[in-house]
């Protein structure tokens, strides 16, 4: 996504953000410092990842402690999380995806 592209914000707090491009549909997550830049049905793949991760997570006895590594395509390139930041992660990307299926049935109608 380049600069000269408007943005439609589709979720942001203190944590991060998630935009969307008004010319390309191109989604942009930020959280911290990662920047990840998707196509709607990849965001919708990450969503999805990202949900088993914190499903296979939920007993992590250390909250705080960045022990979750989330795999990327690029070789020994690891996206590291605590449980909370997957958490807050997790959140973000589930408000957005619901905000994308209301979209997807609106159009279907």
């Amino acid at each position: 996504m380049g600069e000269e592209h408007s943005v439609e914000v589709m979720y942001c707090d203190e944590k991060g953000y998630i935009v969307r491009c008004t010319c390309c549909q191109q989604i942009q997550i930020v959280y911290g410092n990662i920047a990840i830049d998707q196509t709607a049905q990849d965001f919708r793949y990450l969503s999805q990842l990202i949900d088993r991760y914190r499903l296979s997570h939920r007993d992590s006895e250390a909250e705080t402690c960045r022990n979750i590594f989330i795999k990327t395509p690029f070789k020994n390139l690891r996206i590291l999380f605590s449980y909370k930041e997957l958490l807050e992660f997790h959140e973000m990307l589930q408000k957005v995806l619901l905000m994308l299926e209301a979209e997807q049935l609106l159009e279907e109608l």
